[in-house]
């Protein structure tokens, strides 16, 4: 070996024993004060100072850390290595990937390192690894009225926001008004059109008979109540209003076919167990996690509409979730923040003639966040094309205090 490929190979040592020491002024020492350090997917940093801040930002997310220099192969001025970075968050969550630095020495200091990796693939992992939480995900201290739409928590939410990647936004809402008659019995709601009291070029809106549950909409915990009247955490009705989510929802969604997945007729009572939603989302190539929005598509709702308003049944029949404690013990171990559906009822109707509703096990029991008749089918059309079955859901619930649902008013960005 060389002299130089000797000083060179010091030099290199010297950085990464400063790197996995955290002594990042140590660092920039070993760059030319002029040095330059291009990371991957990022912009430059020039001088020692911005160096050093560099190196203390990117790595302060991480308790325990480690850059292993696994090749290193030096050839005049220019010096390739090849490393194992090794790392864990605060919360207990690794994270590991492969990255290649070459170096640039001028006068036995670093002039310009410039760094490679799959970006796209850490970030990922790392938003993924942020997200996970540590034992126990739910947020500490959060409302104990908000149920499960606690496991939206921040560090969820800055994860969901990386899949959004294209810009593009499914409207998952019917518009209002819709279906058309109303399910159940329900009386249709009515949209008036006025001038607004002496301004004859002022228009106003009036809806009457709006029913909050008669489209595209989220049941609020006070929907359904245990018997003696409380509702979930054994709270009074009043205190588990639709407002409590009115300050949004924001979380990764995960669209499940379970139509095209199980062969589902449309019309008919088809009960649902959980190990069939996870083995559809298993042939679709999708991770169900923690604290997901989970939207299930059974094509109830593209065919019930897709028929003349005259030809569309009386009686409501439909595949969904089927309603029993094992469904309720699989919901429960999948711990997701909200679970919706295209058909009426999120679960099979109708209900068995005997026996209790899913919906007496997911609303007061389990605090579900449950969504009813949502449009999937412009979502599920993109991701069949691109083969994308995740998203960034974002909705926002009517701030309608005492509420018992609202209109869905969601979206999902991919």
């Amino acid at each position: 070996m060389s002299e130089g490929d000797a000083a060179a190979r010091a030099l290199i040592a010297a950085y990464f024993a400063r790197i996995n020491a955290e002594d990042y002024e140590g660092v920039a020492q070993l760059f030319a004060p002029g040095g330059v350090v291009v990371p991957a997917g990022a912009r430059p940093r020039s001088g020692r100072s911005e160096i050093a801040a560099y190196y203390a930002k990117i790595l302060a997310p991480f308790p325990v850390h480690h850059d292993e220099p696994v090749r290193v192969a030096v050839s005049g001025a220019d010096v390739t290595v090849e490393i194992a970075y090794r790392g864990r968050l605060a919360n207990g969550r690794g994270i590991a990937f492969d990255a290649l630095n070459v170096y640039r020495l001028e006068g036995g200091l670093i002039a310009r390192l410039t760094q490679w990796y799959d970006t796209d693939g850490v970030r990922r992992a790392l938003l993924e690894a942020q997200a996970a939480g540590g034992p126990n995900p739910d947020r500490v201290g959060a409302e104990p009225r908000l149920g499960t739409a606690a496991r939206m928590t921040p560090e969820r939410r800055r994860a969901a926001l990386g899949l959004m990647r294209r810009g593009a936004a499914f409207r998952l809402d019917l518009p209002l008004g819709q279906p058309d008659p109303p399910l159940f019995g329900r009386a249709p709601m009515r949209h008036v059109v006025e001038v607004t009291d002496g301004l004859e070029l002022n228009w106003d809106d009036r809806l009457d008979n709006l029913n909050t549950q008669g489209g595209s909409h989220w049941d609020a915990l006070r929907h359904m109540l245990r018997p003696g009247g409380a509702g979930y955490g054994g709270r009074p009705p009043e205190d588990l209003g639709i407002d409590l989510w009115s300050a949004g929802f924001v979380a990764r969604a995960v669209l499940v076919d379970l139509a095209d997945g199980l062969g589902l007729a449309w019309d008919e009572r088809r009960e649902i167990s959980g190990d069939e939603v996870d083995a559809c989302a298993a042939r679709q190539g999708v991770e169900l996690r923690e604290g997901d929005a989970l939207l299930l598509r059974t094509g109830w709702l593209g065919a019930y509409l897709g028929l003349a308003a005259a030809e569309r049944p009386p009686e409501v029949r439909a595949p969904g979730l089927a309603p029993d404690d094992a469904t309720a013990a699989w919901l429960a171990e999948r711990r997701p923040a909200a679970v919706a559906a295209d058909n009426p009822g999120l679960e099979a109707v109708p209900p068995p003639p005997e026996g209790e509703m899913l919906h007496d096990r997911m609303l007061p029991h389990l605090g579900l966040v449950v969504g009813e008749l949502f449009w999937l089918e412009d979502l599920r059309a993109d991701c069949v094309a691109d083969g994308v079955w995740e998203g960034l859901l974002v909705s926002v619930p009517l701030n309608l205090p005492g509420g018992c649902a609202s209109p869905a008013n969601a979206v999902v960005l991919k």
